[in-house]
């Protein structure tokens, strides 16, 4: 059996050891563990009738807290190699992302920087159309107003020619009753006679008008083939801007499709200038 002073002994050394090893009761450590495990074998040696289960039971509380202490250490070192992990991850993640952002930017900055090359190249051809336009209106204007007088001045040439016939049929009758073997000879008779002579001037003044009519016609027609091209060009140039823009807009799409899943933190997605914005509570 035990005596009470026994049990005294016991609880005064893990008083007097606590207070020694300054230990707290909110702490569990190997001090606290080893005043408790020296006071059981105390308790275990002043009560020898109890002594032998208590031994057993010390073994088993021993065993089974080295165990703990073995698994404790083993989960440090799990732990610290998790946390390496988790830092290397988080590293790496950080490149990704940040490789993933720079590649979109750049694309988009690209995509960007072309569009308003096109932009500018389109408004160029605009603006060249609108002065074709308006240089084929005037092209067009003077060509009505010469198609319009066209039908006078043949109508003047065959009455000019019609005089004219008139004219040489009178000679002939002149020639034939004078005896006369040229018009030359005539006019030399008949020098107030001066109409044959402005005949063929005006004749020869309305064939120069005609060419003239002619030249002023053929240059419209090379003005309205060129003015064609020019619209040709511009509808290839708007054909490559829409596409150009369309690639922006399916370039956007996929960003704000990528955004959320990866990058949950981001709220909005802005191009600015020409220069990518991410918005959110991590940004």
């Amino acid at each position: 059996g035990g005596r009470p002073g026994d049990l005294e002994r016991v609880e005064r050394f893990i008083h007097v050891e606590w207070k020694r090893r300054g230990c707290d009761i909110e702490e569990w450590g190997p001090n606290r563990l080893g005043i408790f495990r020296d006071a059981f074998e105390a308790v275990v040696q002043a009560f020898t009738i109890w002594a032998p289960i208590l031994t057993t039971i010390k073994r088993e509380y021993d065993g089974y807290s080295e165990h703990l202490a073995k698994e404790n250490e083993r989960l440090l070192i799990v732990e610290g190699r998790l946390q390496s992990i988790e830092k290397d991850v988080a590293e790496k993640v950080y490149h990704i992302r940040k490789e993933a952002e720079d590649e979109l930017a750049r694309g988009l900055i690209e995509s960007g920087r072309e569009a308003v090359e096109l932009h500018k190249e389109l408004s160029a051809l605009q603006a060249q159309k609108a002065a074709s336009d308006q240089m084929l209106l005037r092209e067009t204007e003077a060509r009505k107003a010469l198609q319009d007088k066209l039908p006078d001045t043949e109508r003047q040439l065959q009455l000019v020619i019609k005089g004219y016939n008139e004219q040489l049929k009178d000679a002939k009758k002149m020639m034939l009753a004078t005896g006369a073997s040229s018009m030359s000879e005539i006019e030399t008779r008949f020098k107030g006679m001066v109409q044959v002579q402005a005949m063929w001037d005006l004749e020869a003044r309305l064939v120069e008008e005609k060419g003239v009519v002619q030249e002023h016609a053929n240059e419209l027609q090379a003005k309205l083939i060129g003015t064609r091209n020019l619209l040709e060009q511009e509808r290839a140039l708007s054909m490559r801007a829409r596409e150009a823009m369309e690639g922006l807009e399916r370039e956007v799409s996929r960003v704000l499709r990528f955004l959320p899943a990866q990058f949950p933190e981001v709220d909005t997605l802005a191009i600015k200038g020409g220069v990518l914005t991410l918005q959110g509570e991590g940004w």
